[in-house]
C-alpha cells in the first residue's frame, strides 16, 4: 500500500512525458520502500493517462499536417516527440498512418518490422526523395521501439507474459492454503461472459470480510486506473458472486481501500489471515 501523498511525491519524480525515461534508481533511493516494479507501473499508468487525454490534440488535421511538413523539412523525430511531448511509438504510429496512407495492421507490421517500409510501394511521398524517406522511417521506427518503454510493440507482450505469471502465482497460493476454486476457463465453460480469476467454490473470511472470488491485478492501482478499470469491473462482480478481494501485486493507493464489497490487498494473505467458511456459517454470516 502507498499513501495517497507518497504517491503524488513518486508521480511527480518520475516526471513522464517529453522527457527522458526517468532514473528510476535514484527515485528509490529517495523513496526507500517503493519497489522497482511498483515504479514502473506507476510510470506506464502515468504515460497512458496522459496520452488518452492529449492524443485528440495531436491527431488534429492541423496538427499531424505540421509534424509532417516539419519531418519533410528534415527535423529530427525525437526532437518532435518531445517538443508534442508525446510519447515516440504514438507519434510514429500517427505519422505512418498519414505518410505512407497505412491502415492499424500494416502499421503495427511497420512497428514490429521497420525492414517492412523500406518494401512498401508509397505513392504518397515525393518520389524523387520517397526512398531516402522510408529509410529515415525505418530508422526512427527502431529508435521509437528501442527508447518507448509503455507503448513499444514488445512491451503489450511483456504486459501480457506478466499479467500470466502473477494468475499463476494466484493459482499455486490458493492451492497451498487449501482453497477450493475454479478459474476462468471452467467459468467461462459454464456460459459465463465476465469472470474473475478465481471463484471460491466456498468463500473464505480474510481480516473479518467475506471473499467470494478474487482478481490478480499485475499493476498498481491509483485513483484513474481504479476509475477507468476497477470499480465498474468489480461491481459487476459483486452483482454476481458477492464480495470478492483484488490483488495489486505492485501496490495500491491505501485511501481507495473503502468499498464496502471489495477487499484491495497488495499480496495474497497469509495463512493466519484466512477463514475457511462452511456453506452454513457463511450462510448465517449473510442473513439479516
Amino acid at each position: 500500500m502507498m499513501r495517497r501523498k507518497d504517491f503524488e511525491e513518486v508521480a511527480s519524480a518520475l516526471e513522464v512525458y517529453g522527457r527522458e525515461y526517468p532514473d528510476l534508481d535514484a527515485i528509490m533511493r529517495r523513496h526507500k520502500n517503493v519497489r522497482y516494479d511498483t515504479l514502473l507501473s506507476i510510470y506506464s499508468q502515468e504515460c497512458t493517462r496522459r496520452v488518452q487525454t492529449s492524443i485528440g490534440r495531436i491527431r488534429a488535421e492541423d496538427s499531424l499536417a505540421s509534424l509532417e511538413r516539419r519531418f519533410l523539412a528534415g527535423e529530427s523525430f525525437a526532437h518532435m516527440c518531445h517538443e508534442t511531448k508525446t510519447p515516440p511509438c504514438v507519434l510514429m504510429r500517427l505519422m505512418l498512418a498519414r505518410m505512407l496512407g497505412l491502415g492499424k495492421q500494416v502499421v503495427s507490421k511497420c512497428l514490429k518490422d521497420p525492414i517492412h517500409i523500406l518494401q512498401l510501394n508509397c505513392k504518397t511521398l515525393p518520389v524523387h526523395q520517397a526512398d531516402h524517406l522510408k529509410l529515415r522511417l525505418a530508422m526512427d521506427v527502431e529508435m521509437c521501439t528501442a527508447s518507448d518503454h509503455v507503448f513499444a510493440p514488445y512491451v503489450d507482450g511483456l504486459r501480457s507474459a506478466v499479467g500470466l505469471e502473477f494468475e499463476s502465482v494466484l493459482e499455486e497460493r490458493l492451492r497451498a492454503a487449501g482453497v477450493s476454486y475454479r478459474g476462468e476457463e471452467a467459468l467461462r465453460a459454464e456460459g459465463l461472459a465476465k469472470t474473475p480469476d478465481a471463484k471460491l467454490d466456498v468463500p473464505v473470511a480474510v481480516r473479518g470480510r467475506i471473499v467470494h472470488w478474487i482478481d490478480s491485478k499485475a499493476s498498481f492501482c491509483d485513483d484513474w486506473t481504479f476509475k477507468t478499470k476497477g470499480v465498474d469491473q468489480f461491481q459487476g462482480y459483486v452483482n454476481r458472486y458477492g464480495p470478492g478481494m483484488v490483488i495489486y501485486w505492485f501496490g495500491f493507493i491505501q485511501e481507495l481501500n473503502n468499498h464496502p464489497d471489495v477487499l484491495l490487498v497488495d499480496d495474497f494473505p497469509p495463512m493466519e489471515d484466512i477463514v475457511q467458511l462452511s456453506t452454513e456459517r457463511v450462510s448465517r454470516a449473510v442473513s439479516p
